[in-house]
């Protein structure tokens, strides 16, 4: 396995952990409405995943920790419309059982690819660069 899929891994498990994990077990140990709890972790969720790589121009706390950025096909910076399209392309991954499916061809798509382009990578038409 490249170093790539593993860098590719271990950010999105930081971002997920910081905009899903964290607080919804903070939320159920003070006691938090489950719904309030969701519905605050989809409003991090979306401002960690497609608010800050737009903000940023293309990192996520995950990738910025792993030293990756995204970026559009051509080497240049990321639009906010590909980052857009990249995190509802991603949303194929939630569909049981295709959704595994999905992201392991996905897996093997970064690996052998040129550009180490995902299915959503190609969809928004993005690349992740390791810096």
């Amino acid at each position: 396995m490249k170093l790539e899929i593993i860098n590719r891994v271990g950010s999105s498990i930081v971002d997920l952990l910081i905009s899903v994990a964290m607080p919804l077990v903070i939320f159920k140990n003070i006691g938090f409405n489950i719904n309030i709890s969701y519905l605050y972790c989809g409003v991090l969720y979306i401002t960690l995943l497609v608010l800050l790589p737009i903000i940023t121009k293309g990192y996520t706390i995950g990738k910025y920790l792993f030293n990756l950025k995204i970026y559009s096909k051509d080497s240049t910076s990321v639009s906010p419309i590909q980052i857009l399209y990249r995190e509802v392309a991603k949303l194929m991954y939630t569909i049981p059982l295709l959704g595994l499916i999905l992201v392991l061809f996905s897996f093997y798509l970064i690996n052998t690819t040129p550009n180490n382009q995902g299915i959503h990578d190609t969809f928004a038409n993005t690349k992740v660069i390791k810096l």
